[in-house]
Protein backbone atom coordinates (compact mmCIF):
# COMPACT_ATOMS: atom_id res chain seq x y z
CA UNK A 1 0.00 0.00 0.00
CA UNK A 2 2.69 2.00 1.22
CA UNK A 3 4.37 1.17 -1.89
CA UNK A 4 1.93 2.07 -4.36
CA UNK A 5 1.48 5.78 -2.50
CA UNK A 6 5.16 6.79 -2.98
CA UNK A 7 4.69 5.54 -6.98
CA UNK A 8 1.86 7.85 -7.02
CA UNK A 9 3.26 10.62 -5.32
CA UNK A 10 6.52 10.21 -7.24
CA UNK A 11 4.76 9.91 -10.86
CA UNK A 12 2.58 13.02 -10.06
CA UNK A 13 5.49 15.30 -9.24
CA UNK A 14 6.93 14.40 -12.69
CA UNK A 15 3.79 15.01 -14.33
CA UNK A 16 2.88 18.46 -13.06
CA UNK A 17 5.87 20.60 -13.93
CA UNK A 18 6.12 18.97 -17.44
CA UNK A 19 2.70 20.45 -18.03
CA UNK A 20 3.52 23.70 -16.71
CA UNK A 21 6.78 23.84 -18.97
CA UNK A 22 4.48 23.61 -21.78
CA UNK A 23 2.37 25.88 -20.49
CA UNK A 24 5.07 27.97 -20.53
CA UNK A 25 6.12 27.86 -23.68
CA UNK A 26 2.65 28.56 -24.99
CA UNK A 27 2.42 31.32 -23.33
CA UNK A 28 6.14 32.60 -24.62
CA UNK A 29 5.24 32.36 -28.57
CA UNK A 30 2.09 34.68 -28.11
CA UNK A 31 3.83 38.29 -28.21
CA UNK A 32 1.18 40.96 -27.84
CA UNK A 33 -2.47 41.68 -27.93
CA UNK A 34 -4.77 43.87 -30.12
CA UNK A 35 -8.19 45.06 -28.89
CA UNK A 36 -10.40 45.60 -31.74
CA UNK A 37 -14.30 45.87 -30.96
CA UNK A 38 -13.97 44.89 -27.20
CA UNK A 39 -12.09 41.85 -28.43
CA UNK A 40 -8.75 40.98 -27.37
CA UNK A 41 -6.66 39.21 -30.61
CA UNK A 42 -3.58 37.84 -30.02
CA UNK A 43 -0.55 38.22 -32.50
CA UNK A 44 1.67 35.85 -32.50
CA UNK A 45 5.31 37.29 -34.35
CA UNK A 46 7.12 34.17 -35.73
CA UNK A 47 8.89 35.16 -38.60
CA UNK A 48 8.03 33.68 -41.83
CA UNK A 49 10.31 33.13 -44.93
CA UNK A 50 9.36 35.24 -48.17
CA UNK A 51 8.65 32.11 -49.94
CA UNK A 52 5.73 31.27 -47.26
CA UNK A 53 4.29 34.83 -47.14
CA UNK A 54 4.35 34.95 -51.15
CA UNK A 55 2.49 31.05 -50.70
CA UNK A 56 -0.28 33.02 -48.39
CA UNK A 57 -0.60 35.58 -50.18
CA UNK A 58 -1.38 33.37 -53.29
CA UNK A 59 -4.17 31.88 -51.46
CA UNK A 60 -5.53 34.92 -50.64
CA UNK A 61 -5.80 36.21 -53.91
CA UNK A 62 -7.23 33.05 -55.30
CA UNK A 63 -11.23 32.60 -55.09
CA UNK A 64 -13.30 30.67 -52.99
CA UNK A 65 -14.38 28.60 -55.69
CA UNK A 66 -10.76 27.93 -56.90
CA UNK A 67 -9.18 26.95 -53.42
CA UNK A 68 -12.40 24.08 -52.65
CA UNK A 69 -11.82 23.11 -56.35
CA UNK A 70 -15.82 22.15 -56.95
CA UNK A 71 -16.50 20.71 -54.06
CA UNK A 72 -19.77 20.52 -52.82
CA UNK A 73 -20.43 21.52 -49.42
CA UNK A 74 -24.13 21.55 -48.80
CA UNK A 75 -25.16 18.01 -50.14
CA UNK A 76 -28.41 18.22 -48.88
CA UNK A 77 -31.59 19.83 -47.02
CA UNK A 78 -30.39 19.12 -44.02
CA UNK A 79 -26.67 20.66 -44.51
CA UNK A 80 -28.41 23.77 -46.14
CA UNK A 81 -30.59 24.07 -42.84
CA UNK A 82 -27.90 23.61 -40.53
CA UNK A 83 -26.01 26.28 -42.47
CA UNK A 84 -29.11 28.62 -42.81
CA UNK A 85 -30.61 28.97 -39.58
CA UNK A 86 -27.91 30.49 -37.49
CA UNK A 87 -27.51 33.14 -40.03
CA UNK A 88 -31.14 33.49 -39.44
CA UNK A 89 -31.27 33.46 -36.38
CA UNK A 90 -28.90 36.38 -35.75
CA UNK A 91 -30.50 37.96 -38.30
CA UNK A 92 -33.89 37.86 -37.57
CA UNK A 93 -34.56 36.40 -34.10
CA UNK A 94 -34.47 32.42 -33.45
CA UNK A 95 -38.32 32.28 -32.66
CA UNK A 96 -39.71 34.47 -35.81
CA UNK A 97 -37.76 31.94 -37.75
CA UNK A 98 -38.60 28.92 -36.04
CA UNK A 99 -42.50 29.51 -36.11
CA UNK A 100 -41.74 29.73 -39.84
CA UNK A 101 -41.25 25.80 -40.15
CA UNK A 102 -41.55 23.79 -42.30
CA UNK A 103 -38.98 25.46 -44.20
CA UNK A 104 -39.24 24.19 -48.01
CA UNK A 105 -35.75 23.67 -50.21
CA UNK A 106 -34.98 23.59 -53.83
CA UNK A 107 -31.66 23.13 -55.73
CA UNK A 108 -31.68 25.12 -58.67
CA UNK A 109 -28.09 24.52 -60.27
CA UNK A 110 -25.59 25.31 -57.57
CA UNK A 111 -27.75 27.02 -55.56
CA UNK A 112 -30.29 26.14 -52.91
CA UNK A 113 -33.31 28.46 -52.24
CA UNK A 114 -35.00 27.99 -48.56
CA UNK A 115 -38.14 29.74 -47.15
CA UNK A 116 -40.03 29.86 -44.80
CA UNK A 117 -43.92 29.08 -44.32
CA UNK A 118 -46.25 31.10 -43.76
CA UNK A 119 -49.09 30.22 -40.81
CA UNK A 120 -50.74 33.54 -40.37
CA UNK A 121 -52.47 35.82 -42.71
CA UNK A 122 -50.09 38.81 -41.50
CA UNK A 123 -45.98 39.01 -41.67
CA UNK A 124 -43.97 37.23 -44.21
CA UNK A 125 -41.26 34.93 -44.68
CA UNK A 126 -37.21 34.38 -45.02
CA UNK A 127 -36.17 33.34 -48.89
CA UNK A 128 -32.61 32.50 -48.39
CA UNK A 129 -30.01 31.83 -51.43
CA UNK A 130 -26.56 29.97 -50.65
CA UNK A 131 -24.34 28.65 -52.94
CA UNK A 132 -23.81 24.96 -52.07
CA UNK A 133 -19.78 25.12 -53.18
CA UNK A 134 -18.68 27.96 -51.57
CA UNK A 135 -21.52 28.74 -48.86
CA UNK A 136 -21.86 31.78 -50.35
CA UNK A 137 -24.96 33.80 -49.46
CA UNK A 138 -26.27 34.76 -52.68
CA UNK A 139 -29.90 36.84 -51.65
CA UNK A 140 -31.22 37.30 -48.34
CA UNK A 141 -34.67 39.30 -47.10
CA UNK A 142 -37.85 38.74 -44.92
CA UNK A 143 -41.21 39.81 -46.37
CA UNK A 144 -43.60 42.25 -44.18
Amino acid sequence: MKKSIRILIIFSLLIFPSCRKTQDKQDASINSEEIIDSTVVRINHDTLSISKINELEGYYKKTQKELLGGIVIIKNTRDLVNIAEPILFSIYGKKNIVSERPYSAKLIGDYWEMSGSLHTSLGGTFFIVIDRKTCEIVRLFHGK
